[in-house]
This record gives structure tokens, sequence and C-alpha cells, in this order.
């Protein structure tokens, strides 16, 4: 069985992929005539431009561009280096040091519940 701190992991790994893969660091969302472009910091066109992308959606995907993408996953992964070695699976929690740890580590999987790994037992 994965532990929660290898899911975590492989689930980090993964993101970090997918935003590195994606075109520029920082993305931008504008709105001309009516039509909505999302386009990254260098002039290159992420989506849009063809009338069939909305401005709120455009506006979340420039919030959530890769820059941003890999400073989360590098905040999560500081997180769970902090946490991991003072997580208990033991089901009887000790102290309040291993319930902590629990909690970070949960809250951290319970993103990805949707996940065909995920344990259930992890969940908030």
């Amino acid at each position: 069985m994965t532990t929660i701190t290898e899911f975590l992991y492989a689930r980090l790994d993964e993101d970090e992929a997918t935003a590195q893969a994606a075109r520029g660091a920082t993305w931008v969302a504008s709105q001309r005539d009516g039509v909505v472009d999302l386009d990254d910091t260098h002039g290159h066109q992420i989506a849009g431009g063809d009338g069939g992308l909305a401005w709120s959606d455009a506006e979340f995907m420039a919030h959530h561009d890769p820059a941003r993408a890999l400073r989360e996953i590098a905040a999560k992964r500081f997180l769970i280096d902090q946490w991991a070695d003072r997580y208990s699976t033991n089901p009887h929690i000790v102290g309040y040091e291993e319930a902590d740890a629990a909690d970070v580590l949960h809250t951290l999987a319970s993103v990805y519940a949707d996940h065909p790994d995920y344990c259930r037992e992890w969940g908030l």
C-alpha cells in the first residue's frame, strides 16, 4: 500500500510535469472587442481568440498559470518535508505533534480525493 507521503509526492510530480509542459511562465487574460484571449507574457496565445473562451475562464486560467502552479507545488513539498517524519500511521495518534502532522498531510491529500490511489481514510 502506498503511504500518504508517497502518494503526495507522486501527485506533485505529476502536477509539476504538467505545469512545466504548459507554454509560458505567466499568463494574462485580456478582452478586446468582446473577444477574450489568454496569452503568456512573451506574446504567445494560450487560448481564446475565436470567441469560445469566457472572460471568467480566462481570468481563472491566468490566475492559476504555470508559474503559480510551480510555486504552489514547491510550498506543498516544503510542508510535506516538514511534517512527514512526524506523521504517525498508527491509528491511535500519540500526541499533538503527530495529530498536527496527520491534519496537514490529510488536508494536502484531500485535494486529490478523485485520484484512484487516494485512500478514503486520509479524508478530512
